[in-house]
């Protein structure tokens, strides 16, 4: 497992849980065929920002899927800075036992 650690005061902003910087891989599905590779740059229980290879075409609900954890969340988009995007967790589905 990862080692996490917490975002420095200087820089965080006003969320309801705590965000941790993580960098583990990832995959994002989104619209009907789409796929895009990169890293969970960091994750609260809410949502996390993420850094993908390909940006464009991201659509508005999304599937990240961590590698690392064997966790699947479903998401909403909130914003986007090419190559950055952050989304919102709506529901997560654990792919392990």
């Amino acid at each position: 497992m990862n080692a996490t650690v917490p975002v420095p005061a200087d820089i965080r902003d006003n969320r309801d849980s705590p965000r941790f910087t993580v960098m583990r891989r990832m995959r994002l599905l989104h619209g009907p065929s789409g796929l895009s590779s990169g890293v969970i740059q960091d994750i609260s229980a809410s949502g996390a920002k993420l850094k993908l290879d390909k940006p464009e075409g991201v659509a508005d609900a999304v599937i990240l899927i961590d590698l690392t954890e064997g966790v699947a969340y479903e998401a909403a988009v909130v914003w986007r800075r090419a190559p950055e995007i952050g989304v919102r967790f709506t529901r997560r589905h654990a792919l392990r036992g």
